[in-house]
């Protein structure tokens, strides 16, 4: 009985592949040279002022914060005196506008979120500084 468990345990952990290879993450070494990328001729800074620059024009965004990395935008909008419905439609059209005159952008990522609008912001200020 006791053969038969201890063969049943060695064939279990030889089946299993007890031996895990760890995994390699190489996306720590691919976003710092991702971000110093120009794409289209224009840093990442330069592309997050460009649509910075395209969302005052849109009615009701009081404020707006943003982000760019590869070929996503990541945008916090501060908006003042309008509706839930109001919001919904104002996001929509920023994301529209950022796809469609932000250079490279292939991804959007819209947010009206009091705190994650911060984040953001406290993000735009510190590439800002380096």
């Amino acid at each position: 009985m006791k053969k038969l468990a201890l063969t049943i345990c060695l064939a279990l952990c030889f089946f299993s592949g007890c031996g895990a290879a760890p995994v390699q993450n190489h996306l720590q070494k691919a976003l710092p040279a991702e971000d110093e990328e120009k794409i289209g001729g224009k840093s990442p800074a330069e592309r997050a002022e460009e649509i910075r620059s395209f969302l005052g024009q849109i009615y009701g965004i009081t404020g707006s914060a943003v982000v760019v990395e590869g070929h996503t935008a990541i945008i916090g909008l501060r908006l003042d005196g309008v509706t839930q419905s109001q919001a919904q439609q104002i996001m929509k059209e920023t994301e529209n506008m950022t796809l469609c005159y932000g250079t490279g952008i292939d991804n959007v990522s819209v947010t009206v979120t009091d705190t994650i609008v911060s984040l953001i912001e406290a993000e735009q200020r510190k590439r800002m500084r380096g």
